[in-house]
């Protein structure tokens, strides 16, 4: 009989048939997985503890056209402990940080939207807060990007991503 088990951290499929139950080993993403002791009818499951997200209190600046994306990411972003300012483009963007006080520790902007791309909100936000550090999130690739002139040295997020990858990227951000 085969026994296959599945790491529950990136979903990796591994032969476990010659492993003994109660064994651990590490999956390719870096997570040590247990072999459990197989249900009666079921394959065996991975026990392996959830991985524990950053959390952080920065104030983040949220730039996305697309509301439904911009609620979920604001919504993932503020269960984590950041303050979110969301804007839908470039031009509120601008207006809302013209109108704060508090320091902005990171922006989040989509690389294409209409009213103004990422890149050119970043320019103008260096007049008022030079050297902010800037993630960039798009579900375009590379030959569209450049179009709209992503800087390629960049921190930048792929379109689809996780909650736990934009919150790993954040975090690697700011703290690094």
């Amino acid at each position: 009989m085969r026994l296959l088990v599945k790491c529950p951290s990136c979903s990796q499929k591994y032969d476990a048939t010659k492993r003994k139950i109660g064994s651990r080993f590490r999956c390719r993403c870096g997570k040590v997985v247990q072999i459990a002791e197989p249900q009666a009818h079921e394959a065996a499951v991975v026990k392996a503890p959830a991985p524990e997200l950053p959390r952080g209190d920065q104030t983040l600046l949220l730039v996305e056209d697309e509301s439904s994306v911009r609620t979920l990411l604001q919504d993932t972003l503020e269960r984590h402990g950041y303050h979110v300012i969301a804007a839908e483009h470039q031009a509120a963007a601008l207006a809302l940080v013209m109108a704060r006080v508090d320091p902005i520790d990171l922006v989040i902007t989509d690389v294409v939207m209409p009213g103004g791309t990422g890149p050119e909100l970043v320019q103008a936000l260096e007049a008022i807060m030079p050297g902010v550090p800037t993630l960039y999130i798009s579900g375009f690739a590379d030959p569209v990007l450049g179009q709209h002139g992503f800087p390629k040295a960049s921190h930048f997020l792929q379109k689809p991503f996780s909650a736990g990858d934009l919150l790993l990227r954040v975090n690697q951000i700011l703290t690094g």
